[in-house]
C-alpha cells in the first residue's frame, strides 16, 4: 500500500514537471533542424520561447527540469527499496531438527526422519517423519519463507500446536496456499483449552477459524465442552 501510494505522487510531480516543460517549449519563434533519417519535411521544427533571450538560458531551464526528475525517480527507487526491505522482515522461517534429512532438488521436496521438530513462531509441530513440498523462489529456490512451501506432510506420532491449540493424529497435511489443515488417523483430536473434539478425520480452516469432524468405522465423533458459570454479583 505504502508503495502504490509513493507511485501516485511520484507519478502526478513527473506529469507536472513535464507539463511545465512543454509549456516553456511552447511559443511562435522556431530553430530549423537539419534534415535526418529521412526527415526533408521542412515542418520538422523546434521551438524556443520568446522570453528567453538566449540558448544558455533555455539550457538552464531544461537542466533544472531534467534534474528534478532524476532526484523524484531516485526517491522513488529508495522509497520502494525500502517498502521491500520490510516486506522481507515479515517472511516467517521456518527451523526444522531431525535425525535425517533427505532433499530431492528435482522433486522440489525435503523429507526430516526422526524426532522431528519443526518451529515457525507460534507454530510447532513434532512427528516421525515430516516432508516439505516447496516450489523455487528467486535465484536459490530458498525455502526460508512460507510463500515458497506449498505443503507440509507429517506423520508418525504427529503434534501440532497452532493458534491456541494442540492437534494430534497419525497424519497431518497443511497446504500454505488454503492455510487448511487436514488430520487423519483413529486417535484424532483437536484440544483449545479445557474443551476438545475428537474423530477419524479432522479438517481445519485457520483463516475462518473453523473446523468439521468426520467419524470412522468403529468411532464416532466426540466432542467434550466446559461452559464458564458466571459468578452473581451480591
Amino acid at each position: 500500500m505504502g508503495v502504490l501510494i509513493y507511485k501516485k505522487s511520484y507519478y502526478k510531480i513527473l506529469s507536472c514537471l513535464f507539463n511545465k516543460l512543454g509549456q516553456m517549449l511552447w511559443c511562435t519563434n522556431f530553430v530549423w533542424i537539419p534534415a535526418f533519417a529521412g526527415m526533408t519535411d521542412n515542418k520538422t521544427r523546434l521551438s524556443f520561447p520568446r522570453r528567453w533571450e538566449s540558448m544558455s538560458q533555455c539550457r538552464c531551464y531544461i537542466l533544472f527540469v531534467l534534474t528534478a526528475t532524476l532526484i523524484i525517480i531516485a526517491g522513488f527507487m529508495d522509497s520502494s527499496a525500502f517498502a521491500e526491505g520490510e516486506d522481507l522482515k515479515e517472511n516467517k522461517k521456518i527451523y526444522i531438527t531431525s535425525d535425517k534429512m533427505i532433499a530431492e532438488s528435482e522433486a522440489k521436496y525435503a523429507e526430516f526422519i526422526g524426532n522431528v521438530r519443526a518451529v515457525q513462531e507460534d507454530t510447532v509441530i513434532i512427528a516421525d517423519r515430516l516432508k516439505i513440498f516447496y516450489k523455487k523462489v528467486g535465484n536459490n529456490g530458498s525455502i526460508s519463507d512460507e510463500e515458497s512451501i506449498e505443503k507440509i506432510v507429517s506423520s508418525g506420532n504427529v503434534k501440532i500446536n497452532f493458534d491456541d491449540k494442540v492437534a494430534v493424529g497419525q497424519h497431518a497435511v497443511y497446504t500454505s496456499a488454503t492455510g487448511i489443515l487436514v488430520l487423519t488417523g483413529p486417535d484424532s483430536k483437536v484440544t483449545s483449552g479445557t474443551n476438545s473434539i475428537s474423530g477419524e478425520k479432522i479438517i481445519f480452516y485457520r483463516a475462518e477459524d473453523r473446523m468439521t469432524v468426520e467419524s470412522g468405522i468403529e468411532k464416532r465423533v466426540e466432542a467434550v465442552f466446559y461452559s464458564k458459570e458466571k459468578e452473581i454479583e451480591k
